[in-house]
């Protein structure tokens, strides 16, 4: 019996999606880490709404990431 070689390198275009969603989750947390904590806990309680939503401008570069990574999934 022979063995068979396969071809394992497939990057698919699914791969390279999840690859880039996770790309940006890392660069937000690791950018806007006390930002991303307050976020992540936003289920829990309504603290994220009080600290960012009249202090800051809507468009800024958390919520850009944070749009990006919802676009793409």
């Amino acid at each position: 019996m022979e063995p068979i070689l396969r071809n394992i390198v497939v990057t698919d275009w699914i791969t390279i999606l999840i690859f880039l969603s996770l790309l940006f989750v890392v660069l937000v947390k690791g950018v806007f880490y006390t930002r991303f904590l307050n976020f992540i806990i936003l289920p829990f309680n309504n603290k994220y709404i009080f600290m960012y939503n009249k202090k800051e401008k809507l468009l800024n570069w958390f919520n850009l990431f944070f749009g990006l990574f919802l676009i793409i999934n």
